[in-house]
């Protein structure tokens, strides 16, 4: 699968038909052997794709919405509102 594939949105009806063809993520194994970048490398190949896989039997489909704080800063603010 090409980077482009991997970004690209999936529509959760098809990923649910699809759950076969989808790797379950009990199944990926992280070599901490390798280097960062190798290892990063490996996952990718692995999951196949980063946005849609299996966690048990739930398929699980991952989107970003253009213009909303990216995850770090999503997490950030909750982690400030904790503080609280």
């Amino acid at each position: 699968m090409t980077m482009a594939q991997r970004t690209q949105p999936h529509d959760m009806a098809a990923v649910t038909a699809a759950q076969q063809s989808l790797t379950r993520l009990k199944d990926v194994r992280v070599d901490t052997a390798l280097p960062a970048e190798e290892r990063l490398r490996d996952y990718l190949n692995q999951i196949r794709d980063p946005y849609c896989f299996l966690c048990g039997t739930t398929p699980v489909r991952i989107r970003f919405a253009s213009g909303e704080p990216d995850l770090r800063e999503k997490l950030k603010m909750y982690f400030l509102r904790l503080e609280r």
